[in-house]
């Protein structure tokens, strides 16, 4: 990369790329996470854009400038299978498949979305609970156990899947990201519901 030429992004285009295009905010929830106007949002996020269609299209390096940046895998969408829908106080469900709800926990912004699991009720194997997530952008699926063809299902589709038996949606979410949880693995995933 030393004989490449540079394009420079900023922290401000960097943050303002995270929230509109990976996290998938609105210009206006995003300017008001960055604490500016929405035309500024606008012209930082055009800025960001320019210069990352420069690196891309002109074989440019793309480094970021401002100041320390820390990355981080942990800036993801978690979903959780709980028993109600009270956010971030709801508590892991024993069951993916038959839970009530689904509660999604955005680890970058803190945002939660509860979703109704209309396929609740369903006979052994037969569930289809990512049917009620199509289209939420889900990174990881914490729960108590999952059998081997879910997992395996889950991760053709990239998507992982950590252990809890206990615990509410937050104390979850802080678990994750320490490095706390078991990934539930087609190896060690359970072989009927008694598991979990």
């Amino acid at each position: 990369m030393c004989d490449l030429q540079e394009v420079c992004l900023t922290l401000d285009e960097y943050e303002a790329v995270r929230l509109a295009d990976l996290v998938g905010l609105y210009q206006e929830e995003a300017a008001k996470k960055m604490n500016v106007s929405r035309q500024t949002f606008g012209n930082i996020i055009d800025s960001a854009h320019k210069k990352i269609a420069d690196a891309i299209i002109n074989a440019k390096a793309l480094k970021i400038k401002g100041g320390i940046v820390k990355m981080t895998q942990k800036q993801m969408r978690l979903c959780v299978p709980t028993t109600t829908n009270e956010g971030k106080t709801a508590i892991v469900h024993g069951h993916f498949g038959s839970a009530p709800f689904f509660t999604i926990y955005d680890t970058a912004t803190g945002d939660v979305e509860v979703i109704d699991n209309a396929n609740e009720h369903h006979s052994h194997g037969s569930c289809q609970p990512m049917s009620a997530l199509t289209g939420k952008k889900i990174d990881v699926v914490v729960c108590a156990g999952m059998g081997a063809r879910a997992v395996q299902k889950l991760n053709e589709g990239g998507i992982k899947i950590y252990r809890a038996v206990s615990g509410s949606v937050a104390d979850i979410a802080g678990q994750f990201l320490k490095d706390g949880l078991e990934e539930i693995t087609v190896e060690n995933a359970c072989a009927q519901h008694h598991c979990h």
